[in-house]
């Protein structure tokens, strides 16, 4: 289908950057921000189906201008986890400034970093005719720059720790019972990244990913009058550790006395682990250890993959960067 070049129709025609900077990280989740404007010509009227035909696109090796998809894609909607580039404090081109009507659109790449793409419009005035911003009358045109993902190594994260709560607690007779310690992990970015997003490949958010014990019954609970420890009170200090998604503060409930203690999700753009240990009189005690994997997504949309594993302390958490 041929595309019209003339001005018997509308008198303007153009494709700005409304968002800060050309630039996007080619992770396929930052957006930058594309607005076409068109200001039909006095008398001639531009309906909502004509808008709504708007499309961005991009010309092929062979010359073809084809809409964007694949590596460059456009969205009507923000995703509004992540942030425009902010490489500068204005927009590259113009903002607009007395279009009659315009459509804003959302840009993501996948392209290779370094890339630089010269985008266009088309608008449909009806079936058979097209017009296109790349004609000579409008020549109106954005270059999108793809900038390569922000890969991170674990040396590059920041992985503290506190003690978030503890509790002891004594029978009648002064006789330490049993024992509550919660230590609470924080893993956050460098250089004000912030993670707005965490999906898991593994055990979900809120349940136990590994669990071990160790026998810590005092020597003297085996000095009974026949020499026999059989049938002993044994006690055992069980290990239990969390991963917790990204998102709203919240206290973590155990299902035990120690609810409500422990606020996770304290620190915003950050993720909360969580390492429990009980000390308690019990012969059932219980480990294993199940796969805690997570990709986590940072506020410009790139990916960071860590795979949560134990130090030789099962009271210490660590990970690992895939």
């Amino acid at each position: 289908m041929a595309t019209h070049n003339d001005l018997k129709w509308l008198t303007r025609f153009s494709v700005n950057i409304t968002s800060n900077s050309n630039k996007v990280y080619a992770n396929g989740c930052q957006q930058l921000e594309v607005s076409v404007s068109v200001t039909p010509k006095a008398g001639a009227e531009l309906t909502d189906e004509q808008m709504n035909s708007i499309r961005l696109v991009i010309q092929d090796d062979d010359g073809v201008y084809q809409e964007l998809s694949g590596e460059l894609s456009a969205s009507t909607e923000r995703d509004i986890r992540f942030e425009y580039y902010g490489a500068s404090g204005t927009a590259p081109s113009p903002l607009m400034d007395g279009g009659r009507a315009r459509r804003k659109f959302y840009v993501s790449s996948i392209r290779p970093g370094g890339s630089l793409d010269k985008i266009y419009a088309v608008i449909k005035k009806d079936q058979d005719t097209t017009y296109g911003s790349y004609t000579s009358f409008f020549n109106s045109s954005v270059t999108v720059e793809s900038i390569a993902p922000l890969r991170l190594r674990k040396q590059d994260m920041l992985f503290t720790v506190k003690d978030a709560y503890g509790e002891s607690i004594h029978s009648s007779s002064g006789i330490l019972n049993d024992t509550a310690d919660f230590n609470l992990w924080t893993l956050s970015l460098p250089n004000g990244l912030r993670i707005v997003s965490s999906i898991p490949y593994g055990v979900p958010t809120e349940q136990v990913y590994f669990q071990t014990y160790r026998d810590v019954t005092p020597w003297h609970y085996y000095l009974t009058v026949n020499n026999d420890a059989s049938g002993i009170n044994r006690r055992y200090t069980t290990y239990m550790h969390y991963a917790f998604d990204v998102g709203p503060a919240f206290y973590f409930d155990d299902h035990g006395a120690h609810r409500g203690q422990v606020r996770i999700n304290d620190v915003a753009g950050t993720m909360s682990f969580l390492r429990v240990a009980l000390t308690t009189t019990t012969n059932t005690p219980v480990q294993f250890t199940e796969t805690s994997r997570w990709e986590l997504l940072d506020h410009l949309g790139n990916s960071h993959r860590i795979e949560m594993i134990q130090a030789d302390d099962p009271n210490k958490l660590d990970f690992i960067v895939h």
